[in-house]
């Protein structure tokens, strides 16, 4: 009986609602700013998913400059995951304050 219970809670915390998408939305919007002004750049938090030389970013046309990039599809999943859980987290524990 308990079990189900918080297999319901759990369920429900997570099942997409408007308010969850935007939330998470915004977080990847802000979390896909890059971090720092040193080289390399990197895009993602709390795993950063893109790198690039910050050389490359202020090239002149028709210059040739040896860049490096670098895209992590894994961090990117987890990132995804890891801000749909938190934008989760918070939407329900804001309905539950909000109840009470």
């Amino acid at each position: 009986m308990r079990q189900e219970k918080i297999r319901e809670l759990i369920k429900t915390s997570l099942k997409p609602d408007w308010k969850k998408v935007v939330l998470f939305v915004g977080i990847m919007v802000m979390a896909s700013i890059p971090q720092s002004s040193e080289s390399p750049i990197k895009v993602g938090i709390p795993l950063p998913y893109y790198e690039q030389d910050l050389i490359c970013l202020f090239a002149m046309p028709g210059e040739i400059l040896e860049c490096s990039s670098k895209f992590y599809p894994l961090n990117l999943i987890l990132d995804t995951i890891f801000w749909y859980f938190i934008s989760c987290l918070i939407v329900s524990t804001y309905e539950k304050v909000k109840r009470k």
